[in-house]
């Protein structure tokens, strides 16, 4: 069976929690490779994003050594307003009905889900991965239409459909903290990759205008 595994995120910019849970999913689940996916127009997350075009530079530059994972801008290339369920309708059209297509999302995006755009379809199309730090609290996901799993085996063998929620190592950063620093003139060298530092120095990004 083949498979596809995404991880959707803003990534405004990326940072080293971002790579650290990627790698995490691939090393539990047994992945051979993670797509990490940045949005494009996301209509569901409030304020101003920075431009795709760097925020999807930034990721393949911080991405750039690490087998396991892979920038993908195919939202970033999509006009208009940018939805899960589409990404997902042309995935299952690309890989056929049998591929194995996983989502993964934080536990505070879970907690979320139903406020998206044909959200229930989602589970129709793929199965979800729902990612979490020790200290966070559990999601209420009971009105989720799929089958729970907690083996992996089991939910790598269906093509859609289950969900299942893993574990990750704490990590104390969030993309808001980094643009929140980088604003104040703080240094961000222990959240974010050189290559992706060197981009944010180079254009300017997220200072005070």
């Amino acid at each position: 069976m083949s498979e596809f595994v995404a991880f959707g995120g803003t990534f405004d910019p990326v940072h080293f929690g971002h790579i650290i849970s990627a790698r995490d999913v691939a090393q539990q689940m047994g992945y051979q490779q993670v797509h990490l996916v940045p949005c494009g127009d996301a209509y569901h997350k409030g304020g101003a994003l920075t431009h795709s075009t760097h925020r999807l530079a930034m990721l393949e530059q911080a991405l750039a050594e690490e087998p396991w994972l892979l920038a993908d801008g195919r939202e970033t290339r999509r006009e208009g307003a940018t939805y899960t369920i589409d990404t997902l309708k042309d995935l299952r059209s690309e890989l056929g009905p049998d591929a194995h297509i996983a989502w993964v999302m934080g536990s505070d995006t879970a907690d979320q889900l139903t406020s998206w755009h044909n959200w229930r379809s989602l589970f129709e199309l793929a199965n979800v991965i729902v990612v979490r730090r020790a200290h966070e609290s559990r999601p209420n996901l009971s009105s989720w239409p799929c089958r729970w799993m907690q083996d992996t085996k089991d939910f790598k063998a269906c093509a859609f459909g289950a969900a299942l929620e893993l574990e990750l190592t704490p990590v104390d950063i969030s993309s808001t903290d980094v643009r929140c620093r980088l604003k104040n003139h703080q240094s961000v060298a222990d959240l974010v990759p050189p290559s992706v530092l060197k981009y944010i120095n180079t254009l300017g990004l997220y200072r005070e205008s």
